[in-house]
């Protein structure tokens, strides 16, 4: 893999974003770090990289972004506003969008030569048992959440962009697992710790990728992708259900008992109103209703194994790690 080389990391400060800079200073290359003046630099302890404060939610002159990407070989955007149901449209649409088409345009005026984009599989909409591959169209004509709506226009416009020296690419990621993960990781740490007797749809089919796995996945992407093509990151299949078994029989946990459906929906049609009049987001809405049981995203990485040689870990050894992780925090 390339080192010497200068990547430029927007949210790097988040759980995907850290990780990616932690891979590219093993991997050699310079990095320049962008985080909100706000941010908290904790993920980051430790790791070499230049800093750059810029939020996209209150964007500055294109001309600070230009600057800052002057002599970048590299950009990876991982940064997002990501969540369902009551969210602020709006601002999720600017930094969604707006932000990915500001960076591309400072990007690409800057001279860049790849750009990555951190994408996601529900771009692709309900795939309806097929297992879509990087040329897939997509069929479904109903978003799921403004999250998906926003994240696949914002993909629409990288890939678009491609061009003749300034090469673009989209990466897919699955449900994304590791040390320190905000989402899926918080449920199975507070499982293991005996605090999680209910879960709901354990049946669900869920692809999966290790955190460090896509940032090896992005690199390997921008080294020996073709430009203005989209790559799974599903490293494996596996339910929630085999989940819980699995981290069960690591940690001594019974698996928690499955919610029925028509509870979660009555639940959900309870609360996500009073989500909506209270401007909070509960744990149960609408969108997650729709995740959990409507639309079902299956993907194939054939692709990234074969041209990029991505070698991901599969979801047991996921699973064994995040166990392994748990019982050396305590």
């Amino acid at each position: 893999m390339s080192s010497g080389k200068t990547a430029f990391v927007t949210g790097a400060n988040g759980f995907v974003g850290s990780h990616t800079v932690r891979l590219l200073n093993e991997r050699g290359y310079n990095v320049r770090a962008m985080v909100r003046a706000s941010s908290s630099l904790a993920r980051l302890d430790g790791l070499d990289f230049q800093k750059v404060e810029y939020d996209l939610a209150a964007p500055r002159s294109i001309d600070v972004l230009i600057h800052a990407m002057t002599g970048i070989d590299l950009v990876v955007h991982t940064a997002a506003y990501v969540d369902l149901g009551t969210v602020d449209r709006p601002l999720m649409r600017k930094v969604n969008l707006d932000g990915t088409k500001l960076l591309l345009n400072a990007a690409q005026s800057a001279n860049v030569a790849s750009f990555v984009h951190c994408s996601t599989v529900r771009t692709l909409g309900d795939t309806q048992g097929t297992y879509a591959q990087g040329d897939y169209v997509r069929t479904d004509p109903d978003f799921a959440s403004c999250y998906d709506e926003t994240k696949t226009a914002a993909e629409a416009f990288v890939l678009a962009r491609n061009q003749p020296g300034f090469a673009t690419y989209s990466v897919l990621p699955p449900g994304i697992f590791g040390p320190d993960d905000p989402h899926f990781g918080r449920a199975l740490r507070t499982y293991m710790n005996g605090r999680l007797p209910v879960w709901p749809a354990q049946d669900r089919p869920l692809q999966m990728v290790h955190v460090r796995d896509l940032a090896d996945l992005f690199l390997r992407t921008a080294e020996f992708g073709t430009p203005g093509t989209r790559y799974m990151a599903a490293a494996g299949e596996i339910t929630m259900g085999e989940i819980f078994a699995k981290l069960g029989a690591l940690s001594g946990r019974r698996p928690p008992i499955q919610l029925p459906e028509w509870f979660v929906r009555a639940l959900a049609a309870v609360m996500d109103p009073i989500g909506r009049l209270t401007g909070q987001n509960l744990a149960l809405n609408n969108e997650r209703i729709t995740f959990l049981y409507d639309k079902i995203v299956l993907t194939d990485a054939s692709r990234s194994f074969e041209e990029l040689g991505w070698a991901p870990m599969p979801p047991d050894e996921i699973l064994t790690s995040i166990a392994a992780e748990r019982d050396k925090q305590g």
